[in-house]
């Protein structure tokens, strides 16, 4: 390759990288983030760690949600992202980890498609699918993004691995206590030791000898996880606290058959919180292109004219076959995770993984979808003769980048925040700024002379306040004490007994204990309520959980009638937000 045509790629894939990132750097705090599992919880709870000097306690008290310890916020680990925190605000913290992210994505990808391909041909197109797979919207939460996007950085060193000598210890290897820095076992590390380990197994029985680097590589990776996750296995396996997830249903009423159709969904499109967005390139690509293949060698064999190039594509075509199979196998075993049958009889054979939700191998599909990809790429240009059709390949890769920016779903940073910037006309999706609304919020807790009473919200996600220093009552947790989603049950159970639906999703998990309303949503919104709405609690029992504030966004109507004593009213023309606070009397 020339030094010119390199520099051009090079800069190329560091071009589309920059406009992935500029937009979050750009609008800083005016950028647009998804709320879901971020703005909503993680963030807040980083902060208010952070705020308190807790990032690194293990079992601490903490100012929210009871004294709730600080070994049920096991999430925010001995991580790279932790260790950001300690140097930067949240939202600076959030734009690096988004760039390591990329990097990570990219570097990992690179690895192992150099790897798997090494023909120097297929450079170009290992970059450009290195970089779309990169740039692939994920959860931010819990440092899921970059976990993700490190496990071909795992399954690379699990390749470099097996080829060492099996009768000895790499020292090499002990390297691997280092990965989980940048993953999170609760996520992903749980099913790439899982993964580690049973491909181990096949690969000491196929050689019939024990490779003592794969073995040892096993045992470096535990080690990692239990150091990094120590917040969550000291909440797991030292408290004897029962948590909400021993009575998580994900199922709802799904039924097996109806898990299995919508398995099909999982296959194509993935879950929302790893979309694969695979449906307009490289589904469509991939299944062409090993059509083409398939009649095209069934066509030779016919004639009975045998080539070399004949393997290749048979060859391809197998692994493209395989690897469509794996990810098939990954969306049928999310689909089982939603059946209450399934949930059960793993709940009863494993009493331990009660509420653990062994659905989320399926987040694995992005990197066999990607690899997949890269594979049907570097088939097709080998198979391909003419120069205008090869540099049709490129075109294609590039296509699926394209995709991957402009996204518009769920933790898509570059296409949400790029359409916003050329369109004028605002939606309902509230800004990092917006939504947090610090000056505004600092202003009501100086106006009231608070001292750390307990808080609700009524009408917007607790965590706005949780984010701004209050106390809270509410909130959202996704593993915490079940006695704490019981008593807070005893808060709602009014309007649990109004409404089936809030009832169904607060007893089927509780990880979001909220005021809920039928007349007004906690989902963002810049529009402000314009008629009062009736609130169903048991005052007493959110009085015995400490509540003595209600911050609600909306006049509460039969405020009396509950013993809520009328404080005060806050608006903003700078804020999104009208706040009434109620006080217990």
């Amino acid at each position: 390759m020339s030094v010119k045509k390199e520099y051009f790629e090079n800069a190329l894939i560091a071009a589309v990288m920059l406009v992935a990132v500029l937009p979050l750097v750009w609008f800083g705090r005016n950028s647009l983030l998804t709320v879901h599992d971020s703005l909503d919880s993680v963030m807040a709870w980083t902060k208010m760690l952070k705020d308190n000097g807790l990032l690194l306690a293990i079992d601490s008290p903490t100012n929210q949600l009871g004294n709730m310890s600080t070994a049920f916020f096991g999430h925010i680990s001995y991580n790279i992202f932790t260790l950001l925190h300690f140097f930067m605000d949240v939202y600076t913290a959030f734009v690096v980890g988004y760039i390591i992210k990329i990097a990570v994505g990219y570097v990992s990808m690179f690895l192992l498609l150099r790897r798997l391909f090494p023909d120097t041909k297929n450079i170009f197109i290992i970059k450009l699918v290195s970089t779309s797979f990169a740039l692939l919207p994920a959860l931010p939460a819990y440092t899921f993004w970059v976990s993700l996007d490190a496990v071909p950085l795992l399954c690379y060193a699990f390749i470099v691995v097996m080829g060492w000598d099996n009768h000895k210890i790499d020292i090499r290897v002990f390297l691997l206590m280092l990965f989980p820095i940048i993953s999170n076992f609760a996520l992903v590390g749980f099913f790439a030791l899982s993964l580690w380990g049973l491909s181990t197994t096949v690969f000491c029985i196929y050689k019939r000898a024990l490779s003592r680097s794969l073995v040892t590589g096993f045992f470096c990776l535990t080690v990692g996880y239990v150091l990094v996750d120590l917040k969550l296995f000291y909440s797991v396996l030292l408290l004897s606290e029962p948590l909400n997830r021993s009575i998580f249903n994900p199922s709802q009423g799904v039924s097996i058959g109806q898990a299995i159709l919508a398995s099909s969904t999982e296959f194509l499109a993935g879950g929302y919180h790893a979309p694969l967005l695979a449906i307009r390139v490289i589904y469509p690509v991939v299944f062409i292109a090993l059509a083409s293949f398939v009649i095209f060698i069934l066509h030779r064999i016919s004639r009975r004219k045998h080539k070399c190039e004949h393997d290749f594509l048979a060859t391809n075509s197998l692994a493209a076959f395989v690897m469509l199979g794996i990810t098939a196998v990954f969306a049928l075993v999310a689909a089982a995770y939603k059946t209450s049958f399934f949930g059960s009889l793993i709940s009863t054979i494993i009493p331990f993984f009660a509420g653990f939700n062994w659905g989320r191998v399926s987040f694995f599909n992005r990197i066999v979808v990607n690899v997949l990809f890269a594979l049907t790429l570097v088939t097709l240009l080998r198979s391909l003769q003419l120069t205008k059709l090869r540099s049709f390949v490129y075109v294609i890769a590039c296509l699926q980048i394209f995709v991957v920016l402009t996204y518009q779903g769920f933790y898509s940073y570059s296409g949400i925040n790029l359409n916003y910037s050329v369109n004028v006309q605002r939606d309902e999706m509230l800004t990092y700024r917006e939504f947090f609304a610090e000056d505004f919020f600092s202003a009501i807790m100086d106006d009231l002379g608070y001292a750390g009473e307990g808080v609700a919200a009524l009408g917007y996600h607790p965590s706005v306040l949780m984010y701004n220093g209050f106390s809270c009552v509410d909130g959202y947790m996704n593993s915490y004490p079940l006695a704490r989603m019981l008593a807070f049950r005893e808060v709602i159970a009014p309007q649990l007994e109004r409404n089936p639906d809030h009832k169904a999703y607060f007893d089927g998990w509780g990880g979001r204990m909220y005021l809920f309303n039928d007349d007004i949503s906690y989902e963002p919104t810049r529009t402000k309520a314009d008629s009062p709405v009736e609130l169903h609690i048991n005052t007493e029992a959110f009085r015995r959980l400490g509540g003595v504030f209600i911050l609600s966004r909306v006049e509460i109507s039969n405020a009396e009638e509950l013993e809520l004593g009328f404080v005060n009213r806050y608006y903003s023309d700078k804020s999104v937000y009208e706040v009434f606070v109620y006080r217990t009397e």
